[in-house]
Order: C-alpha cells, then sequence, then structure tokens
C-alpha cells in the first residue's frame, strides 16, 4: 500500500472537534470530516463535549415539558441521541471498546 492509498486521518476543523460535535447534534447526522479518529480519546472527548452541550441547550419536546414540570428525567438521554446521530455505524465500536464507559470516567475525574 502507497502513502497515496492510505485512508486519511480526520483533521481537526478550524473550530475544533467541541464545534464538530455540536454541529453533528444540530444537524441531526454524521457530517463528512466532522468525527475524529475513533482511536483518539482525546479529540473524540472533546467531540463528546460539543455533542452534549448541544444536546443540553437543545432539549426535545418530551425533555421540554419534563423540566417544566420538574422531572428532569424525561426526554432523550446523550446516549439516545448519540446512537440516534450514529446510526448504528460508531456507537457499536465505541461501545465494544468500552469509550464511551472512559468518556464518563473522564468527566468525573473532572477532565484532569
Amino acid at each position: 500500500m502507497t502513502t497515496k492509498d492510505k485512508p486519511q486521518r480526520p483533521v481537526e476543523p478550524d473550530f475544533g472537534w467541541f464545534g464538530a460535535g455540536w454541529a453533528c447534534f444540530k444537524s441531526n447526522e454524521l457530517i463528512a470530516g466532522f468525527v475524529p479518529a475513533l482511536d483518539d480519546e482525546p479529540a473524540l472527548f472533546e467531540w463528546f463535549d460539543g455533542f452534549a452541550a448541544a444536546h443540553a441547550d437543545y432539549p426535545d419536546a418530551e425533555a421540554m415539558a419534563g423540566m417544566l414540570e420538574g422531572d428532569f428525567s424525561r426526554g432523550e438521554s446523550f446516549d439516545d441521541a448519540l446512537f440516534r446521530i450514529m446510526k448504528f455505524r460508531i456507537y457499536d465500536y465505541l461501545s465494544e471498546n468500552k469509550v464511551l464507559e472512559r468518556y464518563e470516567q473522564y468527566c468525573d475525574k473532572g477532565r484532569q
């Protein structure tokens, strides 16, 4: 395989992986070039942060109704939103390789 034949690793967009995660949530789809390499956990976690921020800022109708009633358990979860956007493609990889669990640990440590 020549260098020309090797698959290109994703290059961080000008607005960062956080912005790319935000954009994917808001566009309701994976955007070509807006998802980091799956083995680049720091970039992937930044992407998750952007995705999660957009998910929190733009709750679905069921979540909004629950918030108005003081029930914050209603609506689409982060995992469900991620699964919906990824449409089975990357979510299985993330689950099988425990990437989401390591992301939760990363969040619990306060991103130290």
